[in-house]
């Protein structure tokens, strides 16, 4: 996000010292992704690029198991019985869940009498950090677009100027 706000804060300065097309493509830019960066905040279930950015989350992420705020080396051979229980890949219990499963069931914890560490199950990278990730990426994608935008309507501009005065 730092990246994001750095890219922005370029784009005002060649906004007001830039000339011709650089500055054209700034205004153009910082319009678009302030615009953005505004809607996202104050109404984000107004715009679509949630949405779109969740769809990606499962082929870029990877579910993972947490003890003590800790990833669980092993996560992709572990697996979860019906009563909650984590289990390597012999068989032998490791923990008990706690929080949502990777099905989507509910779980309390491990039975006390089992004397078994608690595990939460995550994704990799994290929920807030890949949404995080997604509003820096639909921010400069969308400034970069506006930027595109503006430049272009601007030669149009100038053609229609230049087509007018010849035909004068």
């Amino acid at each position: 996000m730092l990246l994001a706000m750095l890219i922005l804060i370029a784009m005002l300065v060649l906004a007001f010292t830039g000339r011709k097309e650089w500055r054209t493509f700034a205004i153009g830019f910082a319009l678009a992704a302030a615009f953005f960066g505004v809607v996202s905040k104050t109404n984000p279930a107004e715009i679509p690029t949630q949405w779109i950015w969740d769809q990606l989350r499962d082929h870029v992420s990877r579910r993972v198991f947490v003890l003590d705020d800790a990833i669980m080396a092993d996560s992709q051979t572990l697996s979860v019985t019906p009563d909650g229980l984590v289990r390597d890949e012999e068989g032998q219990p490791v923990g008990g869940l706690s929080g949502f499963a990777p099905n989507g069931g509910y779980f309390s914890g491990p039975d006390q009498s089992l004397n078994l560490p608690t595990i939460h199950f995550d994704y990799a990278p994290t929920t807030s950090t890949f949404q995080q990730t997604g509003r820096a990426f639909w921010f400069l994608l969308l400034g970069y677009l506006g930027g595109k935008f503006a430049v272009g309507f601007r030669r149009y501009q100038d053609n229609m100027e230049a087509a007018t005065m010849q035909s004068e």
